[in-house]
This record gives structure tokens, C-alpha cells and sequence, in this order.
């Protein structure tokens, strides 16, 4: 249970990515293949996606510009941009990366804790905010649907599953509490996406030491 408290601490402390409405900062940089100090540099490398989508990495050329770090992604009428404050500071893991594409967004993958996965949506279009989703535990990119855990105040474990088409997130909380047949992961056995539902399965352990299995249901 330490180790959940602990965890979950490191993310809450973790500084908050966001989008940058109106107009982008100035004085921005690209980041210099021969400037040593960025020892992560091949994490920030300009990628082009399978659709035509530049996705490139900027720092302020200021007191900022060994920490933060500004991702421009950009095509036709859409040139949006996403601050992530020290991120630089981090492990290279922590920056994220283009991982897949759809109709709809941009998905990019990163570190965000110890034994925590998350994923960045960037949205194609010039309304929509950019998501981050923190402790990732599965996703269907052709739905638009992810599913993150989290822990509510009785420190059981709580699901939440966001469809980005539908614009609606729902969470479900788990009765057990003995948690994880897999130390250091929320007990995860099973994500089956349906379109209109999600359905998740999980293992405890009971006050005997037992192994049980949960079954909840999310509905969009």
C-alpha cells in the first residue's frame, strides 16, 4: 500500500503539461544537434507522421531553455503547439513520442512515474485541447477510447475510460481491496472494447489470500 501512496505522490508532483491557446511564445529555438547539454537529444527528433502531420520540438532561448519544452504539431490550417515544463529535466522516456494516428488525433507515448504510461492526444483540428492520459492501461486508437487507473480517497482501485469522438469520460471503482496479483501494476487481466461499452476485469487478492476476479462495465 506504500508503494501506491508513494506513486502516486510522484505523479501528483509531476509538472503539468498543457495547450497553448492564442498566440505562441516568442523568442522559440530549435533544439541544436551539437549543444551537448541536452543529453536526451534523440528523444527530440522532428518526426513526420504517415498523414502528412510535422510534429516538432522547441525551447524558449531563455532560463528555460534546458527545462521546458514546446511540441509543435502542424498541416494545412492547423499549427497548434503544447507545453510540457521540464520535461528535460527528466529521463528520456518522459518526452513524448509518435507512437500512432487516426482520422481524429495524434497519439504520442511517454514515461510519466515510475511503473506509469501515458499518452498525449493532440487533436487534429484547431478547437479541441490536447489530452494527456496518465497511468495508461490500455487503448483502441480506431474508437478513439482510452483507459487509465487512478485511486479514489478509500484508496480502491478506479477505472476511467475517455472517448475522445464521443466527448465523454466515466470511471468505475472497484469493490475489492486487496489489490494487485502483480506488484507495482494496477491488477489488470482484461480491457474488451465494444464501441458503446468497456468492459474490464481484474484479480485481487481477498482477506485470505486468495485470488478473485472483478468484472466492471463502463457505458458511453
Amino acid at each position: 500500500m506504500k508503494y501506491f501512496i508513494i506513486l502516486l505522490l510522484v505523479i501528483i508532483g509531476c509538472s503539468t503539461p498543457k495547450t497553448i491557446s492564442g498566440k505562441e511564445p516568442t523568442n522559440l529555438i530549435a533544439i541544436s544537434p551539437t549543444d551537448t547539454t541536452y543529453t536526451n537529444y534523440f528523444n527530440v527528433q522532428p518526426t513526420t507522421t504517415p498523414d502528412g502531420w510535422d510534429i516538432t520540438y522547441w525551447v524558449k532561448n531563455d532560463s528555460t531553455r534546458y527545462t521546458d519544452v514546446y511540441i509543435q504539431w502542424e498541416k494545412g490550417g492547423v499549427k497548434r503547439m503544447y507545453s510540457y515544463p521540464h520535461v528535460l529535466e527528466y529521463r528520456g522516456q518522459f518526452m513524448p513520442q509518435f507512437l500512432a494516428e487516426n482520422s481524429n488525433h495524434i497519439f504520442m507515448d511517454h514515461a510519466c512515474a515510475t511503473d506509469c504510461w501515458a499518452i498525449l492526444a493532440l487533436p487534429k483540428n484547431n478547437s479541441d485541447k490536447a489530452i494527456d492520459f496518465e497511468g495508461i492501461l490500455g487503448y483502441d486508437f480506431n474508437l478513439n477510447q482510452l483507459v487509465c487507473r487512478n485511486y479514489n480517497d478509500d484508496n480502491r482501485l478506479m477505472v476511467t475510460a475517455t472517448d475522445l469522438k464521443r466527448h465523454k469520460t466515466k470511471s468505475v471503482i472497484f469493490k475489492n481491496r486487496y489489490y494487485s496479483t502483480d506488484i507495482g501494476y494496477a491488477p489488470l487481466d482484461t480491457i474488451i472494447f465494444e464501441g458503446d461499452r468497456v468492459i474490464i476485469d481484474c484479480g485481487f487478492f481477498n482477506t485470505d489470500g486468495e485470488t478473485v476476479r472483478e468484472r466492471q462495465t463502463i457505458r458511453f
